[in-house]
């Protein structure tokens, strides 16, 4: 296996966030980083979230200000019994707080890196965790 063509999970995290301006395939909606935020979510609290991939019917702002358009994922946070509009997190917000948690280190959830060749998650020479049944989907 070619390891120059895989990206770890915090390399894919910090594209969400940093390098989305610089190129079109850094999005933070794109599926590399998308992945990537959703198995750091998965890693963090270990399937346990209050948080949920939502799609943006209409326009919203984020916590931090930032502009989420029509149909693109943002996170919703579960405060109680039902879902707030009170804690809106961009994708691009939630790769910054993950990839500042270092979710990177933690073991993989799935899966523990992207393939650049196939265009999709592998999991490499590391054990999975036992998976709970609340595990997050997009």
């Amino acid at each position: 296996m070619d390891n120059a063509n895989l990206k770890p999970l915090d390399d894919c995290l910090f594209d969400a966030f940093t390098n989305k301006v610089y190129s079109d395939d850094c999005n933070p909606q794109n599926y590399p980083q998308m992945w990537a935020i959703i198995e750091g979510i998965n890693r963090f609290d270990e399937g346990h979230t209050k948080f949920r991939p939502t799609q943006a019917r209409q326009e919203h702002e984020c916590v931090q200000g930032c502009e989420i358009e029509k149909n693109e994922t943002y996170f919703k946070f579960l405060a109680g019994s039902h879902w707030t509009s009170d804690l809106v997190v961009c994708a691009s917000c939630m790769a910054m707080i993950l990839y500042f948690n270092r979710v990177g280190s933690l073991p993989p959830y799935e899966y523990s890196h992207w393939d650049i060749n196939r265009n999709m998650p592998i999991l490499i020479g590391k054990e999975r965790r036992p998976r709970p049944e609340t595990l997050i989907k997009w």
